[in-house]
């Protein structure tokens, strides 16, 4: 039987967070249709808004619980430890 999910701690504060205000003053001058890597990801409070912008994104995290906030968002995810 598989245990329960639990999301990790900076998943949770992810969730409902403000995408950082260096994403926010910068995402609009990435070319269209960028190749964006978010690194560190979690549940993607920065990468919600490089999608939103018609970026090519993709999230790398260590920790695999967050890919089901991730791909709810429709881009790629990379789970690894760097």
């Amino acid at each position: 039987m598989r245990a329960p999910y639990i999301p990790s701690e900076h998943v949770v504060k992810g969730l409902n967070a403000e995408p950082s205000a260096w994403i926010k003053r910068f995402c609009p001058l990435f070319s269209p249709n960028a190749k964006v890597l978010d690194m560190a990801c979690g549940a993607g409070r920065n990468t919600k808004l490089l999608a939103s912008f018609g970026n090519q994104v993709t999230g790398l995290d260590i920790d695999e619980r967050c890919r089901p906030y991730i791909e709810a968002i429709r881009v790629r995810l990379l789970c690894r430890r760097i």
